[in-house]
C-alpha cells in the first residue's frame, strides 16, 4: 500500500468515526516490548525492549510499537507523538496477543496524533490520579479495556492548567469499574472538563461510581452516539461552572439502569447559565434509580425510547441484546458488548 493511499484511508476513518477506528494498525510493528525483554536491545521481535515506556520514546512519527502479551507494571507519559492523521504514534498489542499495562496513562499538551489501541489498561497508580489523562490533539483510544479497579476517576480530557483535549476520539472500548465506591459524586468513566470536537462512539461504559459520562465545565462540540451506558451512578451528565458544556450531540445510546440518580440530568450551580444547543435524541433510556430523564436544563431529551433494551446478561457484563430488542437498530456491529 503505498503512503498516499494509507493516509487517505486514515483520513476517512477518521473523518466517519466508525468502527474501523477499533482496527488494528495495517502497518507493521517498527518496535516490539516483552515482559522477557531488556531496555538495552533494540527492540525488535527477537530482542524486545521491557517497558512500554521505553517504546513508546523510541517510537517515531508514522511507526507502530507493539507490546507482546502479558503484565506491565509502570506509568506511561507519551513524551511527543506523530506530525498528523497520517503519520500517527500507535502502540498497541501485538497481533493475537494482549498486553496489559497497569498504571497511569498521561498524554500532554504536545504530544498530538497518538493512538493507543486494543490493550488491557488498568490505571491504578499510587496517587490516584486519573487515567487515561489526555491534554493533548487528536488522540485516539480503540478497543482497549479500561478500567482502575475502583480507585479513582478513568479517562479525563482536558484542563484549563495543562492543555485543551483536541479531537479525542475513544472508539469501541470497554469502560468500566471507575471511581472510589461508595460514591463521592467525583469519579466518572469519562470526564470531559476543557475540551473541543470529541467523539465518544461504539463503547459500553458500565459499573462506574459516578457519572458514565461527565461534561463539566467546559466541553465543547461533543458527540456521544452508539454507546451502551449502563449501571453507572448516572449515565449522562451536562454542567457547568463559569464556562459551560454546549454543542453535544448524545444520540442513539442505550443509557440504562443508572443507581444512583436520573441515566440522563443536568447541573448548574446557581448563577451559572446553562449551556446551549445540547440535544439527547433518538436514545433507549431505561431504569434510573429516579427516572430517565432529569429536569431539562441546558439540554433538550425528544424522540427517545424509555423502553427496557433486554440485554443478555448485564450483570456478567454481557450488553448483547436479546432477540427482538426493540433498542437493537442502535448499536453498531462489532462493539465489545460481551468481551475484547
Amino acid at each position: 500500500m503505498s503512503r498516499q493511499l494509507a493516509g487517505a484511508l486514515l483520513a476517512l476513518v477518521l473523518a466517519c468515526g466508525c468502527m474501523a477506528c477499533a482496527s488494528a494498525s495495517a502497518a507493521p510493528c517498527r518496535l516490539v516490548a516483552a515482559t522477557s525483554g531488556s531496555d538495552r536491545n533494540k527492540g525488535t521481535l527477537a530482542q524486545p525492549l521491557r517497558t512500554v515506556q521505553r517504546l513508546a520514546d523510541k517510537l517515531k512519527s508514522g511507526q507502530v510499537g507493539c507490546v507482546r502479551g502479558g503484565v506491565y507494571q509502570e506509568d506511561l507519559r507519551i513524551n511527543h507523538g506523530g506530525r498528523s492523521a497520517a503519520k500517527r504514534l500507535t502502540i498497541e498489542s501485538y497481533g493475537g496477543e494482549r498486553a496489559t499495562l497497569v498504571g497511569r496513562i498521561y498524554v500532554p499538551q504536545g504530544s498530538n496524533h497518538v493512538t493507543i489501541a486494543q490493550m488491557n489498561l488498568n490505571g491504578r497508580n499510587g496517587p490516584k490520579l486519573p487515567s487515561p489523562t489526555i491534554n493533548s490533539e487528536d488522540a485516539i483510544f480503540s478497543r482497549d479495556d479500561v478500567t482502575n479497579e475502583h480507585t479513582g476517576i478513568c479517562f479525563i480530557l482536558g484542563s484549563t492548567s495543562y492543555g485543551r483535549a483536541e479531537r479525542t476520539i475513544i472508539d469501541g472500548n470497554r469502560i468500566h469499574d471507575c471511581g472510589v465506591e461508595p460514591s463521592h459524586n467525583q469519579d466518572h468513566g469519562i470526564y470531559l472538563s476543557a475540551s473541543d470536537g470529541v467523539r465518544i462512539s461504539n463503547n459500553v461504559i458500565f459499573k462506574n461510581a459516578d457519572r458514565g459520562i461527565q461534561l463539566f465545565p467546559d466541553a465543547q462540540g461533543t458527540v456521544i452516539e452508539h454507546n451502551v451506558i449502563d449501571g453507572n451512578g448516572e449515565g449522562v451528565l451536562f454542567s457547568g461552572d463559569g464556562a459551560t458544556s454546549s454543542n453535544t450531540r448524545v444520540e442513539s445510546n442505550l443509557i440504562t439502569n443508572s443507581k444512583l440518580r436520573y441515566d440522563v440530568e443536568s447541573f448548574y450551580p446557581d448563577g451559572t447559565p446553562p449551556g446551549t444547543d445540547n440535544v439527547v435524541r433518538n436514545n433507549c433510556i431505561f431504569g434510573g434509580a429516579q427516572g430517565t430523564v432529569g429536569d431539562e436544563k441546558g439540554y433538550t431529551a425528544k424522540l427517545n425510547k424509555a423502553i427496557d433494551p433486554k440485554y443478555v446478561n448485564r450483570g456478567a457484563g454481557n450488553f448483547t441484546l436479546a432477540s427482538g430488542s426493540r433498542c437493537s437498530g442502535y448499536i453498531a456491529a462489532g462493539a465489545p458488548l460481551a468481551h475484547l
